[in-house]
């Protein structure tokens, strides 16, 4: 299962889990006029702390005849089961190659644990990253699903450095895939600006 997310401050993520369970971001280049690249490496592995055994919440054994149409189309299905490796307690070694550090030498801790784990009745996946790093406390949720509606995958993640909210999604899809890429903005709190 590989998560691309594109965020702003030099920030594109690409979570990638591996066959041997650990999970790869990317490294970040800012290019001409301000633009940022990002260069595929091994910066970031998650590595399962413990392998998970919980299943996603099951949804009640209701026949969906019984439902009303707008109940239906919020039912978790297979796009949802795709999900399910991302599941469990995850130590991080994370890199931040901006604000904290640089491209030539960014900040590093193993000090980060994300706990991700089913809620809503298997609807979404919760994610709490927490930790240190470069001697300042991190922390994030972001929470990802399935739109059955729009037939895409969303994810929002609010942190401890912004006041906003970040907001991704992917294309529309016909069938779940083993790379989703989400794409994204939100605003800038100046960061970027101070780096022009």
């Amino acid at each position: 299962m590989h998560l691309h997310l594109p965020i702003p401050c030099s920030s594109i993520v690409m979570m990638r889990l591996g066959e041997d369970g650990a999970m790869h971001t990317v490294k970040f280049r800012r290019m001409p006029g301000g633009a940022w690249l990002a260069a595929v490496v091994a910066a970031v592995c998650l590595t399962p702390a413990s392998p998970s055994t919980a299943q996603p919440a099951e949804t009640p054994a209701i026949a969906s005849q019984t439902l009303p149409p707008f109940v239906q189309r919020g039912i978790p299905n297979e796009f949802h089961e795709a999900l399910r490796p991302l599941e469990g307690n995850w130590r991080v070694t994370k890199q931040i190659f901006i604000a904290l550090g640089t491209a030539e030498n960014p900040a590093t801790s193993d000090e980060i644990t994300a706990t991700r784990t089913w809620i809503a009745g298997g609807r979404h996946l919760l994610d709490i990253t927490q930790g240190d790093i470069g001697g300042k406390s991190y922390y994030r949720m972001g929470v990802l699903g399935f739109s059955n509606i729009d037939r895409r995958y969303e994810f929002a993640t609010f942190d401890a450095m912004n006041s906003n909210s970040m907001l991704y999604s992917s294309d529309p899809l016909d069938r779940p895939v083993r790379v989703i890429v989400l794409s994204g903005t939100f605003t800038d709190q100046g960061l970027l600006e101070s780096l022009l």
